[in-house]
């Protein structure tokens, strides 16, 4: 089950993506699985930040924080019985078969990725529509702070603008490195993918385990999603009187701070970042 990496520009040390209450959940779940299999059920969750961190321009440093914080957060609620974390690119270095290593591996990338830009480049237009919902999604997860991407108006347009006519001739520089970018990030990230399947990491490495996801297909488990975006697009939002167990669920930060209501981030005793907000009459407090 993938855990998320940075999507700038989010600010990871001010503010965690629901790391506590999604381990809570998981908890809960493994135990309800109980009652009902004499086995149970244990929650692997297989952290892809760093073997996409250069794809979408995220620092490493800020994936490693991330990790610490989601296996600090794991130890703190003392769920490691039923929660673990593993890193999707440390599994990939353990494929002992020299036909499936690192080098291996990274061939298999390489490969696959010029016979994609090759079939983009030559096919017709179903073919070219996939590819541009591929590289319109990387977009919105790209680190493009380097450019001054910051949550403007401005900044909405130039992302959101399927071709850079509309735009400010400023702006249509920006739009066309944005887009050769989320090109480039597409390809390397649907050849990481195909390569993760040809390869078959998941099945080597941890046989007998079952995918779980918020995107299930056949022979998936389907994590229920609560919420209005994905669990890595927002932030833990608790009801009035609620419990984090049964009453939490998942908001975009900048969409809560809109509403005529104020925040109150809560976070543990000597932590900065925040475990979850409720919201409130007056101002937003951290």
């Amino acid at each position: 089950m993938p855990s998320p990496s940075a999507t700038p520009p989010r600010e990871l040390s001010k503010c965690q993506t629901n790391l506590a209450p999604r381990n809570i959940r998981m908890h809960a779940l493994a135990l309800a699985m109980y009652q009902v299999h004499p086995y149970g059920a244990h929650w692997i969750i297989v952290s892809d930040g760093f073997i996409y961190a250069s794809i979408f321009n995220v620092d490493r440093a800020q994936v490693h924080q991330y990790q610490s914080r989601l296996r600090e957060y794991r130890e703190r609620l003392n769920v490691g019985g039923t929660v673990s974390v593993i890193d999707l690119e440390e599994m990939v270095s353990r494929l002992t078969n020299p036909r499936f290593g690192n080098e291996a591996f990274a061939s298999t990338v390489s490969h696959i990725r010029d016979t994609l830009h090759s079939l983009v480049t030559h096919s017709g237009q179903d073919v070219c529509e996939q590819f541009r919902v591929l590289a319109r999604g990387m977009k919105w997860n790209m680190n493009l702070k380097d450019l001054g991407c910051a949550w403007t108006t401005e900044w909405w347009e130039i992302l959101d603008a399927d071709d850079a006519t509309a735009l400010s001739g400023g702006n249509r520089d920006l739009w066309k490195q944005v887009e050769e970018r989320s090109r480039t990030a597409a390809l390397q990230y649907a050849a990481t993918n195909l390569a993760l399947r040809f390869h078959s990491v998941f099945p080597r490495l941890l046989p007998g385990s079952i995918r779980a996801t918020i995107h299930p297909k056949r022979g998936q488990v389907a994590v229920p999603s609560v919420g209005s975006v994905f669990p890595w697009n927002g932030v833990c939002l608790l009801s009035p009187g609620g419990s984090i167990q049964d009453e939490i669920r998942v908001e975009p930060l900048d969409r809560l701070a809109r509403r005529q209501r104020g925040l109150v981030a809560h976070q543990l005793l000597g932590d900065e970042a925040a475990l979850y907000f409720t919201e409130t009459e007056g101002v937003t407090k951290t």
